[in-house]
């Protein structure tokens, strides 16, 4: 977060200014500050519980013999990948939170540079999620081979772990841009910001980020949707009723990876282009600025609604958990001795 003694909010993501002190900021008590304040109290909550449930999600509907008859492959490592990388990213706002209420930050500089490489190293690991998505559902609907559900696994398991790795060859130098700074004019209260490439260093680094990050998997993705739009127009099956079985269903994942793309460059778009702007110093506003960046954190919070949305199977493990947990909660209430139960009385 990029913050002054008047407690401006936003998040740390990559703050350009190198001065120490913070113009424009916002305020608290003003109505933006408590927007934002109550905007990320929200989205802070929402992220954190439903990216928790699609991870157990994940881990229960490859183990638990209740998920059985449910069992189709859409909760892979793919989804718990994305699922990883938002719910790191909402956690790390928190050290923004803390930042924000105490107007200086307290910890340290090595936690400055890990906390700005952590946030970037989770959106490149979820938009190279993306591309590796998008690549399944490509091959698994124009490739006339069929892969076995054992070789799928072991693609996803390898893809995962690539994506992870160059997210972080990518992301590694911020470990040496973001550090501590003390200021002069504010009684010696300490700054975390990106400033030692100064403005040169960033405008080089982000630009060519924002192209293998940004500009290269948006024309991925939409060329992946156009591609599989064509196949699926163009398949023919002799069986029409297994056909339009077949196509609905590629046709409802495809809607998804559809919505999960979109969504998250919507979301992510505002605080790219801001940043851009902010680099080469077309654009000095802070209010834009702070509201692009909780978009960004909207944008994790955004992916469980569109399983639920989607995914009849998402929603019938979210009914089995409740339902498993309110069973165990009423065996447990049925096993409480008498007399315990009459003393709370």
């Amino acid at each position: 977060m990029y913050l002054n003694a008047n407690i401006s909010l936003g998040l740390n993501l990559s703050d350009t200014s190198e001065n120490t002190a913070v113009p424009n900021s916002i305020s608290v008590v003003s109505f933006i500050g408590i927007f934002i304040l109550c905007f990320y109290i929200i989205v802070y909550s929402t992220s954190t519980v439903g990216n928790f449930v699609v991870l157990y999600i994940c881990h229960r509907s490859g183990r638990s013999a209740a998920f059985k008859p449910t069992r189709t492959g859409f909760f892979n490592r793919y989804i718990a990948n994305l699922a990883i990388a938002d719910l790191l990213f909402t956690q790390l706002t928190v050290f923004d939170a803390v930042y924000a209420i105490l107007a200086d930050w307290v910890f340290g500089a090595a936690m400055c540079k890990l906390q700005g490489f952590l946030v970037e190293l989770c959106y490149s690991a979820a938009i190279l999620t993306l591309i590796a998505i998008s690549r399944e559902r490509r091959k698994s609907i124009s490739d006339l081979e069929m892969k076995s559900r054992i070789q799928r696994i072991k693609e996803r398991k390898i893809f995962s772990i690539i994506a992870w790795i160059v997210a972080f060859v990518l992301c590694s130098p911020l470990l040496y841009a973001y550090n501590v700074v003390k200021t002069e004019t504010e009684n010696g209260i300490s700054r975390c910001n990106n400033i030692a490439w100064l403005h040169i260093g960033r405008r080089i680094y982000y630009s060519i980020t924002i192209v293998i990050l940004f500009v290269f998997p948006l024309t991925i993705m939409i060329w992946t949707q156009l591609k599989i739009k064509r196949v699926l127009n163009a398949q023919v099956v002799a069986n029409q009723q297994i056909a339009a079985l077949t196509r609905a269903r590629q046709k409802k994942a495809s809607r998804m990876l559809s919505s999960v793309t979109l969504v998250f460059f919507v979301l992510w778009s505002p605080f790219i282009l801001t940043r851009t702007l902010r680099y080469f110093a077309w654009y000095e506003g802070e209010i834009m600025w702070k509201l692009s960046q909780l978009l960004t954190l909207a944008s994790s919070a955004a992916n469980p609604f569109i399983y639920s949305f989607y995914s009849l199977h998402y929603r019938i493990f979210i009914k089995r958990l409740i339902t498993c947990q309110c069973r165990r909660f009423m065996a447990k209430s049925e096993n409480v001795p008498t007399s315990t139960a009459i003393s709370l009385y």
